[in-house]
């Protein structure tokens, strides 16, 4: 979903839709390109081995740091955060970060196959509900892509929908357009 993220929203940068908003992007992430990213995500084969974030940060301008973020700390630094990752104890971190922290923005977004979930900051969205969102998956999270729909030669583009709906929550929130607390779809 982020490298999907990352492109849609230089697009946006690119075509002047952030107005007088005074952004910076940083990526995070800790992972390296391998063979198997290049069939459904942004990534080409010369970046295999790279690390995504650096890859990413190069390539649209945004700064970038080669870690996870496992600490509330660091979301303290950025008042919007993106959620596009397949890990359960980020989401963890974030659902409890934000309840401690409401006068900041998030926007979580999720893809597995061909179904897309994404829930956003709204009164409605209670940390508890927010954290059994979380119960059926394991620890390390999932993949966007069904592992026996990969293995047999199947891509999904689900990762990369949420990720152009993604960019346009990012604009409703910036416009004041209001959000909804979720979307839940499988096509």
């Amino acid at each position: 979903i982020g490298s999907y993220l990352c492109r849609d929203i230089y697009n946006l940068v690119t075509q002047s839709q952030f107005g007088a908003y005074n952004l910076k992007f940083t990526v995070y992430d800790d992972d390296e390109v391998d063979l198997k990213n290049i069939k459904y995500q942004n990534y080409e084969d010369v970046d295999i081995g790279d690390y995504k974030a650096e890859i990413m940060g190069d390539r649209y301008g945004f700064d970038f740091k080669i870690e996870r973020i496992k600490t509330e700390n660091t979301l303290n630094y950025y008042d919007i955060i993106i959620a596009a990752v397949d890990n359960t104890k980020f989401r963890t971190l974030l659902y409890n970060w934000a309840n401690n922290n409401p006068d900041k923005y998030w926007i979580d977004l999720r893809s597995e196959g061909r179904s897309i979930v994404y829930y956003t900051k709204h009164s409605e969205n209670k940390l508890e509900f927010l954290l059994s969102t979380l119960a059926d998956t394991p620890e390390e999270g999932t993949s966007c892509q069904l592992a026996y729909e990969l293995n047999s030669g199947k891509i999904q583009q689900g990762n990369k929908i949420i990720a152009t709906i993604g960019s346009q929550l990012l604009l409703n929130y910036l416009r004041g357009d209001n959000n909804s607390k979720k979307f839940i779809g499988r096509f």
